[in-house]
């Protein structure tokens, strides 16, 4: 197990050793926001520290020295009133995307039947068509995003035919060679994928699927740029080098994850824009 499900395990066990039996419910995960440097924070100890009685940044102070303690943990503090930053270790993200690949389409897949019912069809209508062809545009910002990954993907298949682009054969390859802080960035937010699903099924909200792929592709555009100024984070090499496998799996891991998302709300991905 991987992803977000193996840390709020770990962070389940450091609540039973601290409090045993207690549950503390769904726990949040976030990733910073105000620029703060961490991978992740909680505020768990706030939500838990009026139940037992406790103040939130001792809670916190405790939480934070065990799951420090703790592998893929590489740091862990608490930070006032009651909240704990953490870091994960290279590997860690790695392995969650390897994780997302293996998954393949069956990542975060939400239940038969329809999100939200007659709800996506708002957000399919304003984003199934062509509509404003710009980057302002969420739908049409999503589906480039799409279509520029099945490009790549479909050039790597001419230029690089020693790698397979299997989902599956792309999870076995050198993942942690991926250490520039936007790729990192981006498997970062695919990872959070599963719990944007299940939180937009429970509320019966599209809008939260729709406003995740428009960050998403966001972040992705951002890479595609970063690349094309600087040479050696380009997707494609010249060679089928461990950069050049590493990319093209992160590749296929944001076209898998838009399309899924796509699909969930009633929007079809698109291959390539004409």
């Amino acid at each position: 197990m991987a992803g977000l499900e193996l840390v709020e395990g770990l962070i389940r066990a450091e609540i039973e050793i601290l409090v045993p039996g207690i549950d503390p419910g769904r726990i949040s995960l976030n990733r910073p926001r105000d620029g703060l440097q961490c991978d992740l924070t909680t505020p768990v100890a706030l939500a838990l520290a009026k139940t037992l009685a406790r103040a939130p940044f001792e809670l916190a102070e405790a939480l934070a020295a065990g799951l420090a303690t703790r592998e893929p943990v590489a740091a862990a503090e608490a930070i006032p009133p009651g909240f704990i930053n953490f870091d994960l270790r290279q590997r860690f993200w790695a392995d969650s995307l390897a994780e997302i690949l293996a998954a393949g389409t069956a990542y975060g897949r939400a239940a038969p039947g329809g999100l939200c019912n007659g709800r996506n069809g708002v957000v399919a209508a304003e984003w199934g068509g062509a509509g404003d062809k710009s980057s302002e545009n969420p739908g049409f910002s999503v589906q480039w995003a799409h279509a520029r990954c099945r490009s790549v993907l479909r050039h790597a298949a001419v230029a690089v035919p020693a790698i397979d682009l299997a989902p599956q054969a792309l999870a076995a390859g050198p993942l942690d060679s991926l250490t520039d802080s936007d790729e990192l960035g981006l498997i970062k937010q695919l990872v959070e994928w599963p719990r944007i699903l299940e939180g937009a099924a429970e509320a019966r909200d599209p809008q939260r699927i729709a406003a995740y792929l428009y960050d998403l592709a966001a972040n992705f555009h951002s890479l595609w740029s970063k690349g094309a100024g600087t040479a050696e984070l380009r997707f494609l090499l010249s060679e089928a080098s461990v950069p050049t496998a590493a990319r093209l799996a992160l590749v296929q891991a944001v076209a898998l994850v838009i399309a899924t998302g796509l699909r969930t709300i009633g929007v079809e991905p698109l291959e390539e824009l004409r």
